[in-house]
This record gives C-alpha cells, sequence and structure tokens, in this order.
C-alpha cells in the first residue's frame, strides 16, 4: 500500500479520514507562519515515507481550521497527534529531532 499523506480541509474531511481510521493517523497540525512547524512538519513527512509499516499522516492548518485545533486540544504548533479508533492516542509537541520523531510513530505503530 502506498505512502498516504494529505491535507486536511475540512472538518468532515478530518473525521473521514483521519479519526474514524482503523488504522493509526498521524496528524501534524501546523501554521504557515510558525517557523518551528516548516521544519518539523516534513520531518514527520520523511519519516512516514521512509518507514516500512503503511502509515498515513494528515496535515491540519490550524489558521485555517482552528475548531480542530481546539477540538483536539492542541495549544501549541508544531504538534503532532496520533489518531486511532475514534480518539487522540497520544501527542508530540514542539521541536524534536528526527530521531525523536521516528520513535514517537514507532512506538505508536504498536497500539
Amino acid at each position: 500500500m502506498p505512502k498516504q499523506i494529505f491535507d486536511i480541509k475540512t472538518e468532515c474531511d478530518f473525521e473521514k479520514r483521519a479519526l474514524n481510521s482503523k488504522n493509526a493517523v498521524m496528524v501534524g497540525f501546523f501554521s504557515p507562519w510558525c517557523e518551528s512547524c516548516k521544519i518539523k512538519i516534513p520531518k514527520l513527512e520523511r519519516v512516514i515515507e521512509e518507514n516500512e509499516e503503511d502509515d498515513a499522516m494528515a496535515k491540519v492548518n490550524i489558521d485555517e481550521l482552528q475548531d480542530l485545533e481546539h477540538k483536539n486540544n492542541i495549544s501549541n504548533v508544531p504538534s503532532i497527534a496520533v489518531n486511532k479508533n475514534c480518539q487522540v492516542q497520544s501527542t508530540l509537541d514542539g521541536m524534536q529531532e528526527i530521531v525523536d520523531i521516528r520513535k514517537f510513530v514507532d512506538d505508536n505503530n504498536d497500539k
């Protein structure tokens, strides 16, 4: 199965593609003005692309989808959340090295 990296455009799209997925979906919450986001979100994309698992990644622009930011208790960006079975399993806030992001993704694929 090919890697799935997609932009979330609506709240309905988020619910369908990220929240209600049976498999874990890594959700990168970002803002275009955030310099740290311009570093962290591409790191997550790289991890997803390199990983042997059939990972999926959703990207959420919090400037366009502020309701999702609040509903998912995102207090700062960049933030990565793992959604599975209609709930957030885990989050990783702030800046991390790629090795830490890789570990976060790997650890959450086991859940």
